[in-house]
This record gives structure tokens, C-alpha cells and sequence, in this order.
């Protein structure tokens, strides 16, 4: 799950998530800025969680290379809610 403030450290408090990575402290910009996952589903899915991350990372190394497809990507997405 993505949350942004204050639903992450509500989350973390309340029902006892944890922060798989923090893009505020690593200075990467995102629209997201952590990642929070249940310690038992992280322990029961490790490989999806994994995968996601993979993905995560890839999608941003992605965007910031290709900035014409970033722009494109950003044009169509944000319509289709």
C-alpha cells in the first residue's frame, strides 16, 4: 500500500505497518512519499512486495530517462480516474 501523510504514521501507530522505504529521506522526487506494508503480509508475500519495489524502482529510472514518455504518461493517466 502507498500512503502519503498523515495516513502513513497513522497507519504504522494504529494498525501496526511498517515503512519498507521513505523517498522523503532518499530526496527522490514522487508523488508518493512511503511505501507501508503489515509486517505478516510481508512475511506471507515477500515476493510480491519485492516485485512491486522492483517495479517501483524501474518505473522511476524509467521516467526520469525518458522524459518524453514520462510527459506522455502523465497526460493520459491522471484522466482516467
Amino acid at each position: 500500500m502507498v500512503f502519503n501523510e498523515p495516513q502513513a504514521t497513522i497507519a504504522m501507530k494504529k494498525f501496526g505497518m511498517h515503512s519498507l522505504i521513505d523517498l522523503m529521506e532518499s530526496k527522490t522526487p514522487f508523488l508518493q512519499n512511503c511505501f507501508i506494508v503489515k509486517r505478516s503480509y510481508l512475511e506471507s508475500n515477500r515476493d510480491k512486495v519485492t516485485n512491486f519495489m522492483k517495479a517501483i524502482i524501474e518505473a522511476i529510472y524509467l521516467l526520469k530517462k525518458d522524459r518524453g514518455l514520462a510527459i506522455r504518461l502523465i497526460k493520459i493517466y491522471p484522466r482516467q480516474r
